[in-house]
């Protein structure tokens, strides 16, 4: 399957694909897919709503909660990439392997030419191309400065968040900088979060982040007596902190 960034590699497209009105604040893309009949895309959850638009051909998607993300059997906290794939291949047996696993409140929808779908932000959906298919894809989140945190930071959302938040420290933690991204958590998880999310957290929803890491990664704090510079409630703003970068960006597992 080939996959290209429309603004960047096919810009003379861009004024043919305008974005829906639903879409108040772009986090990425659109991103043009081109897949051959029978192309299975592993089960997986982004962390960002959105808009799956077929131009020619046909996809069948399966949708489920995220919640509990337990049941789904991500891969293991620390895993690269940006998405979290869930180690169920749907069709096959899962049921000695993966016991847990059940297709009760599973969603199958049949995307046709012209017709667009809304997958929320951490709801798992795997991908099957029934035809040669293009099709566009467009990620996004809610309009103001926190709305969208606010509302992955729910049920049923809340689960998929944490756990992909999670992954992602995991993919730091082996790194020498480390201990100061703890020491500078509430800066380091705001500039990750406007980076990726475009979001800039409240101090209510900071302090809460805060103590989701630090439950984490509790023994890491005391092992590099790493202290929190200040409050994630009375933060002041700061330009420079040891950036949470997601690692394997483009891996797939």
């Amino acid at each position: 399957m080939a996959a290209q960034n429309v603004p960047r590699v096919f810009p003379h497209l861009e004024r043919e694909l305008p974005l829906p009105k639903y879409v108040l604040k772009k986090h990425n893309g659109p991103y043009m897919w081109l897949a051959p009949k029978g192309h299975y895309e592993f089960m997986h959850m982004d962390p960002d709503d959105n808009f799956l638009i077929i131009l020619e051909g046909q996809k069948r998607v399966k949708l489920f909660s995220p919640s509990p993300v337990s049941r789904m059997y991500p891969n293991p906290l620390g895993s690269k990439g940006k998405t979290i794939q869930s180690r169920v291949i749907l069709g096959e047996n899962n049921e000695e392997k993966y016991p847990q696993f059940s297709e009760e409140g599973m969603i199958e929808v049949t995307v046709n030419a012209g017709e667009m779908l809304f997958i929320p932000a951490f709801f798992w959906h795997q991908v099957t191309t029934t035809t040669n298919t293009l099709s566009v894809n467009i990620f996004f989140g809610d309009d103001g400065e926190n709305d969208f945190l606010e509302k992955i930071m729910k049920f049923p959302q809340w689960d998929g968040f944490s756990y992909w938040l999670l992954n992602i420290l995991e993919q730091n933690r082996k790194l020498a900088i480390f201990p100061e991204i703890l020491r500078d958590l509430p800066f380091s998880l705001t500039q990750f979060l406007i980076k990726q999310l475009h979001e800039t957290p409240s101090a209510k929803q900071l302090e809460r982040l805060v103590a989701l890491v630090r439950e984490r990664f509790a023994e890491d704090f005391m092992k590099h007596k790493a202290i929190i510079s200040c409050p994630a409630s009375t933060f002041p703003k700061r330009k420079h902190a040891r950036q949470i970068k997601i690692r394997g960006l483009k891996w797939r597992g």
